[in-house]
């Protein structure tokens, strides 16, 4: 993990955003190298603790993150407390570029714990997908620049662009297999056992997926900001209350069915009664249409599939040299992964 506290340029960086932050009583922790490779600290300011966000290396768009920041400034307004919009600096700015080039951010940070435990009948399900439809009925609502449209647009109808993704994935890795992606690196035996649960389960699966998903992506469905990569980890609790949704770094426009699978994937498994529970609270405030309704089994199962690929990908990227902090990253990319296929193996329709 990239050290700061000795980085010297930190101290300038976090005075940009205002004399509360010039104090010498700065304390900074790292907490978590993400799975997308940003980089997070807990900074205290104060009494106050904030979130100092290194991105990776890759993302270098700041009118993206002006965006989001715009779209999470909006759903506080809004009454959605439980995201945290970027703290802007003096000159209205959300974002620092490092001398190495990573742009940086802090927030306010989001206080709770990750609802990893979440049985049926339980007040944190009730409470989790509510909270989850009241902001995809706020996000609904926003209306972001022209100028920033390559990242979000206003709800309306349309195709969904994850199912025009993941159809063109799947049909790439029917034909040239997914051993290609993995081809000439040495795998441990644990790695050989991971790639043939992978390979029977695409093998069994992949066909009719990928004509489900040429169905499902030509049909013509609500579209709005949705957060993308909502799971279980991300989704805080103080108690049995919602106080945070974290790690909003891929909101773009898609269809809702993004988020509610990937969140309840994480947490029902494939326990179908669970998800019909706990798609009926959802519906109270964010019902689904006819359409939606249809293809929740498409996109969970096409996520659930492209995920176990990707993430054996990154299992077997991670060398058994690496540093430790790498190492601890693939252990936790091989329960994710553990996760995925044993879903995968039991897997059946809704």
């Amino acid at each position: 993990m990239l050290s700061l506290q000795s980085d010297q340029e930190l101290p300038r960086i976090i005075g940009l955003y205002g004399p509360a932050f010039q104090s010498e009583q700065l304390a900074l922790e790292a907490t978590s190298l993400g799975f997308s490779g940003a980089i997070v600290y807990q900074l205290r300011v104060g009494n106050r603790k904030y979130a100092l966000r290194i991105w990776p290396a890759f993302e270098r768009s700041i009118p993206k993150l002006e965006a989001l920041t715009r779209l999470l400034e909006d759903l506080h307004q809004q009454g959605i407390t439980y995201v945290s919009p970027a703290v802007r600096k003096e000159d209205g700015c959300v974002v620092t570029i490092s001398s190495a080039g990573r742009m940086i951010h802090i927030e306010p940070w989001l206080p709770g714990q990750p609802g990893t435990e979440i049985s049926s009948s339980d007040e944190k399900l009730e409470n989790m997908m509510l909270a989850l439809a009241r902001l995809h009925l706020a996000a609904a609502k926003h209306t972001p620049k022209q100028e920033h449209y390559s990242w979000l647009r206003p709800a309306h109808l349309g195709q969904s662009a994850s199912l025009k993704h993941r159809l063109k994935k799947v049909e790439h890795h029917l034909k040239t297999g997914i051993s290609g992606d993995f081809a000439g690196r040495p795998l441990s035996e644990q790695s050989r056992d991971f790639y043939q649960r992978l390979q029977s389960v695409f093998r069994t699966q992949a066909a009719s997926l990928w004509e489900e998903l040429k169905k499902a992506s030509r049909q013509c469905i609500p579209l709005q900001p949705v957060f993308k990569d909502l799971w279980r980890e991300h989704v805080l609790f103080t108690g049995n209350k919602v106080t945070g949704m974290i790690d909003p770094a891929a909101f773009s426009c898609d269809s809702v069915l993004t988020d509610l699978t990937r969140l309840l994937g994480s947490v029902a498994g494939n326990d179908w009664s669970k998800w019909s529970e706990a798609i009926a609270i959802y519906q109270t405030v964010r019902p689904l249409n006819q359409t939606e309704e249809k293809m929740i089994t498409v996109f969970d199962q096409s996520n659930l599939l492209l995920s176990a690929i990707g993430c054996f990908d990154k299992y077997t990227n991670i060398p058994p040299d690496a540093d430790q902090a790498s190492l601890r990253q693939k252990n936790r990319l091989s329960s994710r992964l553990e996760e995925y296929l044993n879903r995968l193996e039991s897997y059946h329709s809704r």
